[in-house]
């Protein structure tokens, strides 16, 4: 899969999660990145490369949530995180996050 490929495919999760009212909040995900180095990940006004992630704690998820910085906020509050980093048009890196 392409970086577009990826963009399309949590665009279209995000879309059916609120069309089916299981999530309340989502951000767009978004391309940053280039010379060979390329993210996919949620837009977040405030960064222009991935946040960097501390632990699975309360204060991280109310960090991020203060932050905005997640795909999907489900109706339960819970938090998904869909991220992944190409290097060369491959995917080299990942992060899928279920913060509960």
């Amino acid at each position: 899969m392409t970086p577009n490929d990826v963009r399309a495919e949590i665009d279209r999760l995000t879309l059916t999660l609120l069309e089916k009212a299981l999530a309340v909040d989502s951000n767009r995900a978004v391309r940053l990145g280039g010379g060979g180095r390329e993210w996919v990940t949620c837009a977040s006004p405030q960064d222009q490369e991935p946040p960097l992630y501390a632990s699975a704690s309360v204060e991280e998820y109310v960090r991020l949530l203060r932050h905005r910085q997640y795909s999907v906020l489900l109706r339960d509050f819970a938090m998904l995180q869909l991220w992944l980093e190409f290097e060369r048009g491959a995917p080299s890196k990942h992060r899928f996050c279920f913060f509960p």
